[in-house]
């Protein structure tokens, strides 16, 4: 028979075990998960990218993203290398939590790049869309954003989000569900470095990511609410 002192060891182990392999989506110390993490590819540089010696993406495309890799709550190395020579591009260390779900993207140029680490907001207003923007954009440097109703006339007015530097991210915004044009201007002038038309829905939320493209800039938009 089994002692009762052995059960209760084992239960204690059972319990500090839980969660601690990187691949385990089991949820730890009651209702706490391990921290999410996935990657996105700022740069024009084909990436393969790896957390400590994990391997979660090869030959990352520019404007790719990964899905959330399930880790371990505590510090990792996060290492971008170019996907045609090998060599490290980046790499950056970071204590990653509890119940938290991160977005990492990558940015730059060759002998410039740098990495932004963002928190993904995952509550949803049943009535609200949210918005983030990220600048990743070296090229373009610090710029104002404008979020309005499309075609609304900005020369006389002040930005949504000012002075948005590289790199960098701006809070979650509360929107209305509806249609807007966004507009990334130059700092402290109206000067189109990018401008588009998104449609947003009621209890969303997304992260809209400026990056430098071959002559210009672009965005590409995450879904922040995905699995």
């Amino acid at each position: 028979m089994t002692k009762p002192t052995s059960m209760l060891a084992a239960a204690i182990a059972a319990l500090i075990c839980v969660g601690c392999a990187g691949t385990t989506s089991s949820p730890i110390l009651g209702n706490a998960h391990n921290p999410r993490i996935r990657v996105v590819n700022g740069t024009t540089t084909p990436s393969n990218v790896s957390i400590d010696s994990q391997i979660i993406a090869t030959n990352l495309a520019f404007g790719a993203s990964t899905a959330y890799t399930i880790e371990t709550n505590s510090d990792h190395t996060i290492f971008w290398k170019d996907a045609s020579t090998n060599g490290t591009m980046t790499s950056t260390s970071e204590l990653f939590q509890l119940n938290h779900f991160y977005t990492v993207v990558d940015a730059g140029t060759t002998g410039n790049f740098k990495t932004i680490i963002l928190d993904d907001d995952r509550a949803t207003d049943a009535n609200t869309a949210k918005v983030r923007v990220a600048n990743v954009a070296s090229s373009a440097g610090a710029v104002d954003v404008y979020i309005t109703a499309p075609g609304a006339d900005i020369s006389g007015s002040q930005p949504t989000l000012a002075n948005l530097t590289y790199p960098s991210n701006s809070d979650y915004q509360g929107l209305v569900p509806g249609t807007y044009e966004i507009r990334f201007t130059q700092t402290g002038t109206k000067t189109i470095v990018f401008d588009q038309q998104v449609t947003l829905s009621a209890a969303t939320n997304q992260t809209i990511i400026l990056l430098s493209n071959t002559g210009g800039a672009t965005t590409i938009t995450v879904n922040d609410l995905s699995p």
